[in-house]
């Protein structure tokens, strides 16, 4: 135990769990990926549970999701509200952006004729030209239908834990910056056609964390940071894997 206590951490867990394309290494974060899993449990409720509702409402982690990737299919019947519910599918809020000129607590049915159809004129004159076409490009059933709760992730509107997971990945990457560039280079290094385990040396390096003096002294492990060979240079990673004069000269 005392040596596994004296091991280097070098970066996080959650690094770690980030895509190869954004620099980690790919690993499942098994936080999110309960969290899916709840939130498969918490869907599953909602569609065939009388008490579906009251379990959504009691289990925040798994709602969270939930709430992230889902939205109403409006029926005939609407009773979805048109200002405060999410039913519009252009993501990521899956609401109107407009103001409540129907009304606060309008509901989507009003929107509807008594034909079942979309009352053009309405819409027209209260939504955004953009948002007018997407809420008519809404299409109906031929028959009375009621609002069906759906996962806008999926063809089939079905919430499964794969496409919650991915869901959740992408919500995490939208509070860190990934340059285009930067996906670009890593999606070059984990192409070459060379060792995995110099792809990894090399990832390693990318990101400093090998044990260079430097580096030693960021942990708190060394005092000195100056190269003990051939120069009085800092060793960082760049001084030792391609100014060191003497890797240059063995090369």
């Amino acid at each position: 135990m005392d040596f596994i206590k004296k091991k280097i951490h070098w970066c996080s867990l959650a690094k770690l769990c980030d895509s190869k394309d954004c620099g980690g290494m790919g690993f499942r974060d098994l936080s999110l990926f309960n969290q899916a899993m709840l939130a498969k449990q918490s869907w599953r409720l909602a569609e065939h549970c009388a008490a579906g509702l009251y379990v959504w409402q009691s289990l925040p982690w798994g709602r969270e999701l939930l709430e992230a990737g889902s939205r109403w299919r409006i029926g005939t019947r609407s009773s979805v509200s048109i200002y405060t519910d999410k039913w519009i599918p252009r993501p990521h809020s899956f609401m109107t952006q407009s103001q409540p000129v129907l009304g606060i607590d309008a509901i989507v049915r009003y929107l509807i004729s008594p034909s079942g159809t979309w009352n053009v004129p309405l819409i027209r004159a209260s939504f955004p030209p953009d948002e007018a076409e997407v809420i008519l490009s809404l299409p109906f059933g031929s028959t009375q239908t009621e609002d069906v709760l759906l996962w806008h992730y999926d063809n089939g509107g079905i919430y499964t834990v794969k496409c919650g997971y991915k869901l959740g990945k992408l919500i995490q990457s939208q509070y860190r910056a990934f340059s285009s560039s930067d996906c670009n280079w890593w999606k070059a290094l984990w192409n070459l056609r060379i060792l995995a385990k110099i792809r990894c040396f090399i990832w390693k390096a990318c990101h400093h964390w090998i044990p260079t003096l430097v580096n030693l002294v960021d942990k708190g492990i060394s005092t000195d940071v100056l190269c003990p060979v051939g120069s009085q240079r800092p060793e960082t990673t760049i001084q030792t894997l391609w100014n060191c004069l003497v890797l240059n000269v063995c090369a």
